[in-house]
């Protein structure tokens, strides 16, 4: 049976998951098996009382409180997951959820290089192969660390990939080039190439 009373409940424990023992949950399947309504309320009261609890910690928090997320296991460190003004756990992704494109978003002087050095050095280490196009020449620390890293600089970089290369016949080129784009954007479509 499920109510708003018992609803809002659940969320609020979620909330609090970090902090409250998972067993109290089972109050409230009590309290909605419960047919007298004065026990009910009874049961109701000491849910609300043992919430309170722990809510009560979080009105001088500076920062919102939401649930943690779960399941954040793997092999890549993505930084710590912070609850209001806790820290919640490590959040960590498998290798095997990075096949695509990352992108990374923050107001400024909210740690995104410090994050995306982070990220990088934990690929080097991992001896993943990435490719990261660093407008802003930040990845000298990086190559300063990882001697084994190869940097070219953005603006050595002169490649036209609308000009086939040397030796390669154009309708060749363009073939091959959207299927490489198609497969890395996501936009590839089964089929036969201009033909």
């Amino acid at each position: 049976m499920s109510d708003e009373w018992t609803d809002n409940v659940l969320r609020r424990f979620d909330r609090l998951s970090r902090w409250i023992d998972p067993t109290a949950r089972q109050l409230v399947k009590i309290r909605n098996l419960e047919e007298d309504q004065n026990e009910r309320w009874s049961i109701e009261n000491e849910i609300e009382s043992l919430l309170g609890a722990y809510e009560a910690r979080f009105l001088d928090y500076q920062r919102p409180v939401f649930a943690p997320p779960k399941g954040l296991t793997g092999e890549l460190s993505l930084g710590t997951v912070v609850v209001g003004d806790e820290e919640a756990g490590e959040c960590r992704v498998p290798i095997n959820s990075l096949t695509r494109h990352l992108i990374y978003y923050a107001q400024t002087g909210h740690s995104k290089t410090t994050a995306l050095y982070n990220i990088l050095d934990q690929l080097i280490q991992l001896k993943i192969p990435f490719l990261w196009l660093d407008l802003k020449e930040d990845g000298r620390k990086l190559h300063r660390q990882h001697e084994e890293l190869v940097v070219i600089p953005w603006r050595q970089l002169k490649w036209n990939p609308l000009r086939n290369p040397p030796g390669m016949d154009m309708k060749e080129w363009w073939e091959n080039f959207s299927q490489v784009s198609g497969r890395a954007w996501g936009t590839f479509h089964a089929g036969p190439i201009g033909r």
